[in-house]
């Protein structure tokens, strides 16, 4: 995960010593003066990031929107920042339409590249989505999801939750995957939020009311409690459950202990 504000800092400063050479010492304090003054905004825009994104990523993410702001795969931060964070509800879900519509063949070859062994179910889910199968597409990315979480995760099941454990009960099983991580930064933290809660798309609906029913919920789904699921916003919102629980379990994978 890219140091956005260190890299940021270090253009900066390189900039201004090439132009620093050129000036007089009132210009070269002037300067000063300015780049001291806009590094200490953009320091205060960095410190409250983490607390917006961590936000953003919790409210969405209990509409059934999974979102990872720092991809490397795709490296569209400032796209994504100027989509969601300050937007209203509506334009958070029309931006997601688009951005992930637009995504689904990245998303398809950057998931088959690493993970072969899901290839047909991937590519069959993605081709009921393109064929506006909703119905179809979203009950197989769900359980897509949980295919990738248990390659990926140490055969971790994606929607299950602690039963035995005091401390952890009825907590997901997914937080363990953090247990002997080191040195997590706030950042990591925004990315990792969701595999350490429950949302409604996640979580166990055992005895549902009429207007659970109406939910994303992947238990609801599966079990035949839902009857009113299949709408092409479930289904990007299936694909982006699946993109995220591939994309985090490939960065802590490679991030090692």
């Amino acid at each position: 995960m890219k140091n956005m504000k260190n890299e940021l800092f270090e253009a900066v400063l390189k900039k201004a010593k090439k132009i620093d050479d050129s000036l007089t010492n009132d210009e070269k304090k002037e300067l000063s003066a300015i780049i001291g003054g806009a590094m200490t905004e953009v320091s205060n825009y960095f410190n409250n990031l983490p607390t917006d994104l961590q936000k953003n990523t919790k409210n969405l993410m209990k509409r059934g929107w999974f979102v990872c702001f720092f991809d490397d795969e795709f490296d569209d931060y400032h796209q994504k920042e100027n989509g969601l964070i300050g937007k209203n509800q509506k334009e958070q879900d029309q931006f997601l339409e688009t951005y992930f519509s637009s995504k689904l063949d990245g998303i398809e070859k950057t998931i088959i590249k690493n993970v072969p062994a899901r290839e047909n179910q991937l590519s069959q889910s993605f081709i009921a989505h393109r064929d506006e199968m909703y119905y179809l597409s979203i009950p197989t990315l769900l359980i897509l999801a949980e295919s990738l979480c248990r390659d990926l995760g140490n055969n971790i099941g994606l929607y299950s939750k602690h039963h035995d454990e005091y401390k952890k009960r009825g907590q997901p099983v997914t937080g363990d995957l953090f247990d002997n991580l080191i040195d997590i930064d706030v950042f990591e933290e925004v990315l990792f939020g969701p595999l350490r809660e429950k949302s409604d798309l996640t979580k166990s609906i055992d005895n549902p009311r009429y207007r659970d029913k109406s939910l994303l919920n992947r238990h609801l789904i599966i079990h035949g409690h839902s009857a009113s699921y299949g709408n092409k916003t479930n289904s990007l919102k299936a694909i982006s459950l699946i993109y995220y629980v591939y994309y985090t379990l490939m960065y802590i994978s490679k991030r090692g202990k």
